[in-house]
């Protein structure tokens, strides 16, 4: 009997999770659409397929449910990029995943970049989506700083290079094409801001561009390390 009720409990979180997970989903879709200031708790239920109702229950405002959206995309990127980062043993070859995961990743770059840019946009007016979103890029900033510590102490790329003030240039960088991609401008696109970032990290590491999309043994890399 208490097996039974048990199973039932597993069940029933499972669910929960993954309707809340839903919500916080297609809110972020609605902010990327829309804006932060156009997301409703309407927009939101009838993309979610549930009722206000039950988005207040487990959110109990629209400013709660848009702060858990800001939250939930940082983590869900960043699990997402452990899980990718753990296939790749070269370190160059992992910053250059991240690069490429900078600009589209499990979303859609109009999806994934639209929200954060739509997110941004919102802190200047909003205290505590500016803070929420200062802890997102606190942890963002420290996949980049990671990686290109890991290239570093392998003896990858200089050794006088600092990963801290890399990774500031490397996120400085990647938001501001970002922004350009999105909107339009210099008629670039994603592969354009992937190509972009590449070029500009290889320069300021110091290595040839190719070796951040081929890994360390395959043949003819021989310039995978600091010039």
């Amino acid at each position: 009997m208490s097996e039974t009720r048990i199973r039932t409990h597993a069940v029933t979180d499972e669910a929960i999770s993954r309707l809340r997970n839903r919500i916080l989903q297609q809110t972020s879709h609605v902010i990327a659409k829309r804006g932060v200031d156009g997301c409703s708790l309407t927009l939101v239920a009838a993309a979610a397929g549930c009722s206000i109702g039950m988005i207040q229950h487990h959110f109990q405002t629209r400013n709660a449910l848009v702060l858990a959206s800001i939250a939930y995309r940082s983590e869900r990127a960043t699990d997402e990029w452990q899980r990718i980062s753990e296939t790749v043993t070269d370190p160059i070859r992992r910053i250059g995943d991240l690069l490429s995961f900078a600009v589209e990743g499990e979303e859609s770059f109009a999806d994934a970049w639209g929200f954060w840019v739509q997110a941004y946009a919102a802190a200047p007016r909003d205290p505590e989506v500016r803070d929420t979103i200062a802890v997102a890029l606190q942890m963002w900033r420290s996949l980049f700083v990671t990686a290109l510590r890991s290239a570093r102490d392998t003896n990858r790329i200089a050794s006088n290079l600092d990963p801290e003030r890399l990774a500031t240039y490397v996120v400085a960088a990647a938001d501001g094409l970002a922004m350009q991609t999105l909107g339009g401008f210099y008629g670039g696109d994603s592969s354009t801001m992937r190509s972009t970032l590449n070029g500009l990290v290889a320069h300021l590491l110091g290595i040839n561009e190719e070796a951040l999309t081929e890994s360390a043994d395959a043949p003819g890399n021989s310039e995978a390390v600091p010039r």
